[in-house]
């Protein structure tokens, strides 16, 4: 018989997902104390990617058409694979000095990750409540 286990990968993953948008902001945070500085391109780290590979199942093999009759990946109007992000989010514009960091849209995105870092927090309150609960018996 296999040991009892109290958390299951809710955890793991809730924990990776807090440091990788904790990296986020740090990423975030550079490319604002750089918005002057010529030359300067922002990087980016992908997130959603990662965390698509820690919560799919080891042994799911990526989905292909290799017959006539497979539905198709759902396409944007131009072609562009929508579940690709072809929704036009990476414009770039390059400033006269080459600094590329655009600054409306960084802050939306550190927002945006800040929000989602909060809920990734509530998450593991609520989970930790939940043993308390199961703990103290329900009372």
């Amino acid at each position: 018989m296999s040991g009892i286990k109290l958390f299951d990968n809710t955890l793991t993953l809730v924990s990776r997902a807090m440091h990788m948008r904790s990296q986020q902001h740090n990423r975030m945070v550079s490319d604002l104390v750089n918005v002057d500085t010529p030359n300067y391109q922002p990087f980016d780290v992908v997130i959603d990617e990662e965390l698509a590979k820690l919560s799919a199942p080891m042994d799911a093999a990526p989905l292909r058409v290799t017959q006539p009759g497979h539905i198709r990946p759902a396409m944007a109007d131009d072609g562009t694979d929508i579940a690709a992000g072809g929704d036009g989010d990476a414009v770039i514009t390059r400033r006269a000095d080459g600094n590329t960091v655009d600054l409306e849209r960084t802050m939306a995105a550190m927002n945006e990750n800040q929000i989602m870092y909060n809920t990734l927090a509530q998450i593991t309150g609520r989970k930790f409540r939940g043993l308390k609960n199961a703990i103290r018996g329900g009372r």
